[in-house]
């Protein structure tokens, strides 16, 4: 299938037809426009990003997480994603969806850097915003005790990530701190929103 171009109007169609909740969409925007941020530091820092990449494949990174909240399927949100990615034609936001998540970062295949703003973005954004890195760590190990070991693997390798994307902690703090003002989900206009980020 030929590669299709995306843009708002698509990704809100797609959440329709999957069904994503309101609070995913919302998730998926914060994650998206953190991504956006974030790669534009890393452009700032001369490295080569494809900025669409980054914020499609935020906004749809967790197009089948319905189907892990409603047991809808036995597949992690991750694969079925890639799967409905693919036959909608969007081969390069399923790589991202499929590589969202952190066990992706030790499975031997080379990620691309977007895939890996993707995954920083993601875990730096909760339900009502954006939190430090430290509190989304401390909250994943409580939650699932038995992934500990790959918890603090993947801290050490995102911590190194974040420490060079953002000077310091303050600035990550500022950039969340603006994009929290930006972001206004009250009229649920998700396509006026998308095109802003």
């Amino acid at each position: 299938m030929n590669a299709k171009e995306m843009n708002a109007e698509k990704v809100v169609e797609l959440w329709d037809k999957y069904g994503m909740y309101d609070c995913i969409r919302e998730h998926c925007i914060r994650v998206s426009a953190l991504s956006v941020e974030i790669a534009k530091t890393l452009i700032q820092k001369g490295e080569k990003i494809n900025i669409g990449l980054v914020k499609y494949g935020g906004l749809l990174h967790d197009i089948a997480k319905v189907y892990d909240i409603e047991k809808k399927s036995d597949v992690p949100h991750n694969i079925k994603g890639k799967e409905i990615l693919l036959n909608e034609g969007f081969r390069k936001y399923a790589t991202i969806c499929e590589n969202h998540f952190l066990d992706s970062m030790f499975s031997g295949k080379k990620l691309s850097r977007e895939s890996f703003i993707i995954i920083l973005a993601d875990h730096l954004t909760c339900p009502d915003g954006y939190t430090s890195f430290k509190k989304r760590f401390a909250r994943m190990e409580k939650q699932y005790p038995s992934f500990k070991k790959l918890f603090d693997d993947s801290y050490v390798v995102l911590l190194d990530f974040f420490n060079y994307v953002f000077l310091n902690e303050d600035e990550y703090k500022n950039i969340s701190k603006d994009l929290n003002k930006k972001l206004d989900f009250k009229n649920k206009e998700y396509i006026h929103i998308i095109n802003e980020l």
